[in-house]
């Protein structure tokens, strides 16, 4: 019981400053609750400047039969050039929350195009952050707030209606995925 925390390396050396770059099957990673970073800026690199950093998280799979909830939590990434690209697969299990804070930098939620409709919150912090979405997963269950920056909603399919934006806050673009 509680919450079991993955906190990945992304460092603050640059021995450790490796992008982070996960894949977790939810068929065979059960019972943790949060994902979460090390470090708030990462490696520094000459003098002053930080090393920008790219992680990815993608999440697949599971098959549960009670709401989980997963919160990726990227606050803790200070450095504006760092970047979190979260994806849910198609394949991942309707029965799962996800909770995604989002770093100062440029964050990318995308969820799959097709299958469940999970229970989406998205706080995208202070960057220019984005959410690629089918028009039909944009709703009731999804609640997004961009934050400070430039955010967008890319429609990656489907249609969009006035419901579709009822929990959408702070998000100032709207264009269809390339």
């Amino acid at each position: 019981l509680g919450n079991d925390t993955v906190v990945l390396q992304n460092g603050n050396s640059a021995s450790l400053g490796a992008n982070v770059d996960i894949n977790v099957n939810l068929d065979t990673v059960q019972s943790v609750e949060v994902y979460t970073f090390d470090s708030a800026t990462g490696p520094q690199g000459l003098g002053p400047t930080n090393i920008a950093q790219a992680h990815t998280i993608n999440f697949q799979g599971g098959n549960v039969l009670t709401q989980n909830t997963i919160n990726v939590d990227g606050s803790i990434i200070t450095d504006a050039l760092d970047s979190l690209t979260v994806t849910i697969a198609d394949s991942t299990d309707a029965d799962f929350k996800f909770v995604v804070d989002g770093t100062a930098g440029n964050d990318l939620l995308i969820k799959g195009t097709a299958g469940a409709n999970n229970d989406i919150v998205f706080n995208g912090g202070a960057g220019a952050d984005t959410i690629r979405i089918t028009g039909a997963a944009l709703g009731s269950t999804v609640t997004v707030d961009g934050g400070a920056g430039d955010d967008s909603i890319e429609q990656n399919g489907g249609t969009l209606i006035d419901d579709s934006f009822v929990s959408v806050t702070s998000v100032e673009t709207l264009r269809a995925a390339a």
